[in-house]
C-alpha cells in the first residue's frame, strides 16, 4: 500500500511525501524483512521476543510499550514494536 502526501490537507502539508506499507501476513515474514532491513518498524511475534530481548543488537532497537483497549483493560507489558533510530531500507 502507498500512500502519498496531499500537500492541501487542512492541517498543513504532511511532513512525509511518501509512504508505503507492504503487506506481509506471516509475522515470522515481517521480523526477517525488519532484520533485512526492508522494514522500518515491525511488531515482535510473541514468540521471539525473549531472544530478540536477550540480543545485544536487537534490543536495542526495541521499544516496549502498555496499550489501553479501555479504561479497565490493559494488554501485556510484553506486546513489543521494534522503532529504528534511522530510517532503514530503501
Amino acid at each position: 500500500m502507498v500512500y502519498e502526501a496531499f500537500p492541501q490537507y487542512f492541517a498543513g502539508k504532511p511532513k512525509v511525501d511518501r509512504l508505503e506499507m507492504p503487506i506481509v501476513q506471516e509475522p515470522a515474514t515481517q521480523l526477517a524483512m525488519y532484520q533485512n532491513g526492508e522494514l522500518d518498524v515491525v511488531l515482535v511475534p510473541l514468540g521471539d521476543y525473549p531472544r530478540l530481548k536477550a540480543d545485544p543488537r536487537w534490543s536495542k532497537e526495541m521499544k516496549t510499550w502498555e496499550a489501553r483497549l479501555d479504561r479497565s483493560a490493559t494488554l501485556p507489558k510484553y506486546d513489543i514494536t521494534i522503532h529504528p533510530k534511522k530510517p532503514r531500507g530503501g
